[in-house]
């Protein structure tokens, strides 16, 4: 999931309404800036980053023409299938409608990874484009050094690997652009603790960003993530490691979400341990539509959009997610493989009773008609649980 969210852009967040600034003030700022930033991370410029500014107008039409070159119309109805078997959106989503409105109300600015140009949108403040200008430098100077589209490419493998290295990408660029004001007020991070607090919480203000305030729980999260959670990820990194932090971000790339949410698993190198969907019994009358990985964050906006107690603690114990969506090949008709393992026995059992509910809150027609102890059979629907794993077969299955 999630490819149009990564089709070739960076998109800097706006969470502050702004008017229209100075552009050529903005711009004269380049050089110093990036002085700042090599005082911070020891990367020094290789070469001049171009900027340009743009409209909103011409700010969708751009998002329109990149995900019409990038991302196939295949690829945007599997994601968007993927997103309903999941039960992540409603059924009558339109998912690339919402990402282009979503990308064009929230974008402020953006460092193109194939022209290697900063672009900043017109109708934003003169703090704002202070700030985005700061952040967007961070992404030039990072590609300078580490070449941020194979970075992104290398992470394709995963869903969960895509968020987490998108999450060091976004989470650095925050980071350091807090850091950058912080030390031109004569601090750092490390000595307020109240900004970091405030620049992680993803509050918005949904007057202001209507199309995000109303988009559901799992695109507002994943949309946020690389900012919030990425940013307090990069300020724990670097407290443990220092300058340092700024470079093994790359080579030793963050596995998954969790490591994200949970540095100390990060540093102490924790692997991912994705589980083996079993068997498909019915293959021969489907085709896979797609397939991909769940973590953390995931289980986390399911937990919590069903309203599972301590879901966050819960779905901290997932070690592993994956899915397969498959289609009748005659007929309509979709079927939805899921296997996760978990930490321990007994947090499988809480996933197993939890699952339950997700299953109730996302089929209309749920009814249980075996139960046993680890094993529930329905209309559509087969969930068990083998010691630390979990399975999961739904849809159109007879």
């Amino acid at each position: 999931m999630r490819c149009l969210t990564t089709a070739g852009l960076m998109l800097a967040a706006v969470l502050n309404a702004a008017e229209p600034g100075d552009r050529q003030a903005i711009l004269r700022q380049v050089d110093s800036i990036l002085k700042e930033l090599t005082a911070i991370t020891g990367w020094e410029a290789r070469r001049p980053v171009p900027a340009s500014f743009l409209s909103k107008r011409d700010l969708e039409r751009n998002l329109n023409e990149r995900i019409r070159r990038e991302v196939k119309p295949a690829e945007i109805r599997a994601e968007e299938t993927a997103l309903k078997m999941l039960g992540f959106v409603p059924q009558d989503f339109d998912l690339k409608a919402t990402m282009v409105s979503l990308l064009s109300e929230q974008a402020a600015a953006f460092y193109d990874l194939r022209e290697r140009r900063m672009y900043l949108i017109e109708e934003t403040s003169d703090a704002q484009q202070e700030q985005n200008l700061i952040h967007e430098l961070a992404h030039a100077l990072a590609d300078q050094h580490f070449r941020l589209g194979r970075y992104m490419k290398q992470g394709r493998t995963s869903d969960d690997a895509a968020l987490a290295r998108t999450s060091v990408m976004e989470g650095q660029a925050s980071w350091l652009a807090a850091e950058v004001v912080a030390r031109r007020n004569g601090g750092s991070l490390k000595e307020t603790p109240d900004l970091l607090r405030r620049l992680g919480s993803g509050d918005i203000d949904e007057n202001a960003f209507p199309v995000l305030g109303k988009a559901p729980r799992y695109l507002r999260e994943s949309f946020l993530f690389p900012y919030t959670d990425g940013f307090r990820f990069q300020h724990e990194v670097f407290l443990k490691r220092g300058t340092a932090a700024f470079a093994a971000l790359y080579s030793q790339p963050p596995p998954s979400s969790r490591a994200i949410l949970h540095p100390e698993a990060y540093l102490a190198g924790e692997p991912v341990d994705d589980p083996a969907l079993p068997p498909f019994k019915l293959r021969r009358r489907y085709r896979v539509l797609t397939e991909g990985n769940l973590g953390e964050i995931d289980h986390r906006v399911w937990f919590r959009d069903y309203r599972i107690p301590e879901g966050d603690d819960l779905a901290a114990e997932l070690r592993g997610g994956a899915y397969k969506v498959w289609e009748l090949k005659k007929g309509r008709g979709f079927a939805l493989q899921y296997a996760s393992t978990w930490s321990t026995e007994e947090a499988a059992a809480h996933a197993f009773a939890a699952y339950q509910v997700v299953l109730r809150g996302k089929r209309p027609d749920f009814r249980i008609a075996q139960r046993g102890a680890a094993e529930v059979r329905g209309p559509g629907f087969h969930l068990e649980r083998r010691g630390r794993l979990l399975y999961s077969l739904e849809g159109v299955i007879e």
